[in-house]
């Protein structure tokens, strides 16, 4: 039903969010350990290629993005590779500054078991979270929402789904998102020579074949721009 109303692409992910969920139930709940969704075979997909933006096209997008907030949640997808919901749970105890990490939580894995890994804060995303912090450090998440039926309430962000498509047109730049980001991100560290393995480790993947398919080629006047990242 889910196949032929919405898409392959839907009925997959379910299926994939279903076979963790049993995996987890084998773990917690002594379910039978032949999963049954095991059996349940994919159904065809209508993928449009992901749009990998360019360096330019992402600085043009990050000078366009009036809110102080905005510009931060940029950088910090940029120079940390991080998925949109890591970024919009991300906490202030989260952020170590004396140590200068930074720790994203995932449950993008077998169990759905969530998981913590540590990265390097760069220069520039630390100088700004530390000017963030000097407003917003007395509240629990670094990134906060205006809340709509009380202006004076603020909550974390569940989904911003027009935000970096209304920025991409402001720009005139082609559309990308998130993920997207996350692409650029790999590619730079494979232009500097990073080996595959510790870009793997940087995005956080449990199969080094999928960090091979976020690595993009990049103009040759791009090599320069993101010296900062972490190598």
């Amino acid at each position: 039903k889910e196949a032929s109303q919405r898409s392959g692409n839907a009925a997959n992910k379910q299926r994939k969010n279903l076979r963790a969920a049993w995996q987890w139930g084998i773990k917690f709940f002594d379910l039978p350990k032949d999963n049954p969704f095991d059996l349940v075979q994919r159904f065809a997909e209508t993928r449009n290629e992901r749009v990998v933006p360019t360096i330019d096209d992402f600085w043009r997008v990050y000078a366009v993005a009036e809110a102080f907030q905005d510009r931060l949640m940029l950088l910090l997808c940029l120079h940390t590779g991080a998925r949109r919901d890591e970024v919009f749970r991300l906490l202030w105890k989260d952020v170590d500054f004396v140590r200068r990490k930074i720790c994203l939580h995932t449950k993008k894995n077998e169990l759905g078991e969530w998981k913590a890994a540590w990265l390097p804060l760069t220069e520039d995303l630390e100088q700004l979270l530390r000017e963030h912090k000097r407003t917003t450090g007395l509240l629990r998440y670094v990134f906060l929402n205006q809340c709509d039926e009380d202006p004076q309430k603020w909550v974390p962000y569940q989904y911003r789904q027009h935000w970096l498509k209304r920025l991409c047109k402001k720009a005139n730049v082609t559309q990308f998102g998130f993920h997207g980001i996350r692409h650029l991100f790999a590619s730079i560290l494979a232009s500097q020579n990073v080996p595959l393995v510790e870009i793997q480790k940087m995005l956080r993947h449990g199969s080094i074949t999928t960090t091979a398919r976020y690595i993009h080629s990049l103009d040759s006047g791009n090599r320069e721009v993101l010296e900062v990242l972490p190598g």
